[in-house]
């Protein structure tokens, strides 16, 4: 956990003057209204998203394309982008999916063949579009 904890005050880092922090649940029916509802106020309008997936971010990518703001800073987590062809590029932070699956596999096999076990906990490294941050 602490690793990524550094690792998102290094994205805040790169990315100039956050203003704060806003929370919008993408799954909620008012996303889209309370999206645009950020930029109704000049002095409280954000100048960066962190987003919890790669298709989110790229949503917000066109939200903000379709509204005019072309100087926003998105950084999407998941990076999708290696697995399907996206028209644009992103700023993500990946992990080794792959290992994360055959980790939650090896748990299931497990648990199947000897019974509930501890409680597991690992942690991955992450990178951002590929350099290898922890």
């Amino acid at each position: 956990m602490q690793k990524f904890l550094h690792l998102l005050i290094s994205l805040f880092e790169m990315v100039q003057g956050v203003k704060g922090i806003v929370n919008l649940e993408y799954a909620s029916d008012c996303f889209e209204e309370n999206f645009s509802a950020l930029f109704e106020n000049s002095e409280t309008v954000p100048d960066s998203f962190f987003c919890f997936s790669d298709m989110v971010a790229f949503d917000v990518i066109y939200r903000l394309e379709k509204m005019g703001i072309k100087n926003a800073q998105v950084i999407g987590f998941d990076d999708i982008q290696k697995e399907v062809r996206i028209p644009k590029r992103l700023i993500s932070v990946g992990t080794d999916k792959r290992a994360m699956a055959q980790r939650a596999v090896n748990v299931l096999v497990s648990r199947i063949e000897e019974g509930r076990g501890p409680r597991v906990s690992d942690m991955f490294g992450v990178y951002l579009n590929g350099d290898i941050l922890s």
